[in-house]
């Protein structure tokens, strides 16, 4: 959890935005898209916004630095600007015993010099951390939650001059899933789609969406809800023919989101929820409440659990097995298809 110690991505922006540039960071976290949009914010502030500008900026990766060779370039002056940017790639892979003899630079570090070290994980148990913390260089980049994702996707509408209604913002999230970098990617190619209108509807989104393949994630999901084991399997070939090596973990985990849903909504409206309290509760448009209700009644309580615990296994499996992933998939879907659970 965020503590004193710490930045918050958001007041980092707002320092940067006073272009006010500390002398090292660790940004560390899943949500790369916050993460290199803070790196390509410091960049702005040290070198301005034209490529002609001399730059002076040094890339390295975790396993491969030496402290010595770090430090020496870290207090080098650079030959043609101001002022250096030196960014570590992957520094939880550094040695400890390198990390360690970092710890008395971070004490007097050269104001010539941004070292920005990235990571996916940080080590809490270490010197190193502990000089981090003091000197408040730390910045976690965390996942939005799932409900503050269309405010998101509005915000970014915004900053290029154009404007979501909610529904398509919901409609978004819904179809392109909740990883902020294939959001943005979405909403992109929804912006040069409606580029000669100020306002994009959710009518907008599904249209751009027809052939993409988190639409297509969607209809398999709607197949499955209707226990459409040809058409779910053919939906199943087309993504994973499609799709990158890691194709089958992406479907697996956009249907185990969906089954989630159909889950709630259906425990919710056996409480007698209104859908009001519903859309509130699980911060979905009105539209997927009554998609996910609709679902809901071609499984029972029963069949859901059936469900999560059929996930379960297929993610191990997939992780373990040495078969290839469609055969394990298409056994999925057969199973969820299967009438009665």
């Amino acid at each position: 959890m965020p503590n004193s110690s710490s930045l918050t991505p958001r007041e980092l922006e707002k320092e940067l935005q006073k272009d006010i540039v500390r002398p090292f960071y660790y940004f560390y976290g899943e949500e790369k898209l916050g993460l290199n949009n803070a790196l390509e914010a410091i960049r702005r502030v040290l070198f301005g916004r034209e490529t002609s500008r001399p730059r002076s900026e040094i890339i390295l990766y975790g396993k491969e630095v030496l402290a010595d060779e770090l430090l020496m370039a870290a207090q080098t002056l650079p030959m043609m600007a101001r002022r250096q940017m030196i960014t570590i790639k992957a520094a939880h892979e550094m040695s400890r015993r390198e990390v360690r003899r970092l710890v008395p630079y971070l004490d007097a570090p050269a104001d010539f010099t941004c070292l920005v070290f990235t990571a996916d994980t940080v080590d809490r148990k270490s010197d190193f951390f502990n000089a981090l913390e003091r000197h408040n260089a730390l910045v976690a980049f965390r996942p939005l939650p799932e409900k503050e994702l269309p405010r998101w996707v509005q915000d970014q509408a915004r900053l290029v001059g154009k404007e979501l209604s909610r529904d398509a913002a919901f409609a978004l999230v819904e179809l392109a899933g909740t990883q902020m970098e294939t959001l943005k990617g979405e909403l992109e190619k929804l912006l040069l789609y409606a580029e000669d209108r100020e306002v994009i509807s959710a009518a907008d989104i599904r249209k751009v969406a027809i052939d993409s393949r988190s639409f297509s994630v969607f209809e398999l999901v709607d197949a499955l809800g209707n226990k459409d084991v040809e058409k779910s399997l053919r939906i199943l070939g087309k993504l994973l023919e499609t799709g990158g090596p890691d194709e089958h973990l992406k479907v697996l985990g956009m249907i185990a989101r969906q089954i989630r849903l159909i889950w709630q909504v259906k425990q919710l409206k056996t409480k007698g929820k209104s859908k009001a309290v519903i859309q509130k509760d699980l911060g979905l448009a009105s539209w997927l409440v009554e998609k996910f209700h609709r679902f809901g009644r071609h499984f029972s309580e029963e069949d859901l659990l059936c469900a999560v615990r059929m996930l379960a296994h297929t993610d191990l499996e997939l992780k373990s097995s040495r078969l290839s992933s469609r055969p394990i998939m298409e056994g999925l879907i057969l199973s969820l298809c299967k009438k009665g659970g």
